[in-house]
């Protein structure tokens, strides 16, 4: 076959036409397709790389996720303008290429609202970071508000370029929303404690509540509904937020100090002498101890403060300055060694419960038998 004759049929075959177009605009219009696919990751790299340069320039780090944020709204974008230029070598009628170009715009907006949402998550963490005060739970309720905000304007943006009325679906939704909140009273009640609860910071996720007749833990997770608390045995809970918001409830991570209260049993036969000298030394023993606050600060109290059924009661009322628990524990362990040795040195000793039995037989005296308690009492409980 001679080169002419080649040519020839290579022009026919490119000239063929396939549904009214020729074979050679659909080659190229596929080729195109095909292209845009084959480089989309390669334009946004070198769409991209430039901007992450400028970004590595600086000193923070949120110019640098927002580029890569906007990876794969670009690669999506490439794609579309691929898809738009290959469709318009098309010759279509009307109608058809009204159809197209709906479905371009729809896919070309999907990408710009998918853009916007990749950048909520590194613009809510600027904000935490310029306004301290902008907690965590806060910050996480923010992004999926914003996420479902950006989700409808997206979705209404789209249903308006097919013809959808928007605003029909809306007051729609509207009627059966206002009958769907008639059942679910609860649900609207535990979203606005929610809110509530952030609103006045009652607690962050991490803290240490306790929720009187519900539930003691640790903070996990606010949610929408209900919050998770985890118990100190690692069980999970799962509480209303209506219930967080309406009962009393104790945030122990809040604290500044944490409290040692405890009275202490002496003897009845130790002299005032001996429970002048355990008060005064125990007294000073807790001002001088570094992790004990000082009685100029909080309220702090060592006095002889009752006459018991067994005991002479020895109060003790004070605070320390750290409110981690281990740390509280060995402060409190300190205090204990402490009053032993104090007490034993006084010439006293701790009391424990006894118990005195009259029997009387009728031909003799009464006899007094007295029964002591082997273990003696905890000073501590």
């Amino acid at each position: 076959m001679s080169i002419a004759e080649l040519s020839n049929l290579i022009t026919a075959l490119w000239t063929q036409n396939i549904f009214s177009v020729e074979l050679g605009v659909w080659m190229t219009s596929i080729l195109l397709l095909l292209l845009g696919i084959t480089l989309r990751g390669w334009v946004s790299r070198l769409i991209l790389g430039r901007l992450a340069s400028l970004a590595a320039r600086t000193q923070n780090t949120f110019d640098d996720e927002i580029v890569e944020c906007l990876k794969r709204p670009v690669e999506l974008l490439v794609l579309v303008a691929a898809v738009y230029f290959s469709m318009s070598l098309i010759p279509l009628n009307t109608e058809s290429k009204l159809i197209v170009n709906k479905v371009i715009n729809s896919v070309f907006l999907y990408a710009i609202f998918r853009a916007f949402l990749e950048l909520i998550d590194p613009l809510l963490r600027l904000t935490h970071v310029l306004n301290g005060r902008l907690d965590l739970a806060l910050t996480d309720w923010l992004k999926r508000i914003t996420r479902i905000i950006v989700m409808i304007l997206g979705g209404s943006a789209i249903f308006e370029i097919w013809g959808v009325p928007v605003g029909s679906i809306i007051a729609g939704l509207g009627l059966a929303g206002a009958a769907i909140a008639l059942g679910a009273q609860e649900l609207f009640k535990n979203l606005i404690s929610g809110l509530m609860i952030i609103a006045e910071r009652r607690f962050d996720v991490g803290d240490w509540i306790k929720v009187d007749g519900i539930v003691e833990g640790t903070v996990e997770w606010i949610g929408f509904r209900s919050s998770r608390i985890q118990r100190f045995d690692l069980g999970p809970v799962y509480v209303p937020n209506s219930h967080l918001a309406d009962n009393s409830m104790t945030n122990f991570s809040k604290r500044d100090h944490r409290r040692i209260s405890m009275t202490i049993g002496l003897e009845y036969s130790s002299s005032i002498v001996a429970l002048e000298n355990i008060r005064d030394r125990t007294r000073e023993w807790i001002i001088a101890h570094p992790k004990i606050e000082s009685p100029n600060q909080i309220s702090t109290f060592v006095n002889i403060d009752s006459f018991q059924d067994s005991s002479i009661g020895l109060m003790i009322y004070c605070f320390t300055t750290t409110t981690n628990w281990g740390e509280w524990l060995a402060i409190k362990e300190e205090l204990i060694f402490a009053l032993k040795r104090i007490v034993a040195e006084s010439g006293s000793d701790f009391a424990f419960p006894t118990r005195s039995l009259y029997i009387k037989d009728p031909d003799q005296a009464p006899v007094l038998m007295t029964n002591t308690a082997q273990t003696p009492k905890d000073p501590v409980s």
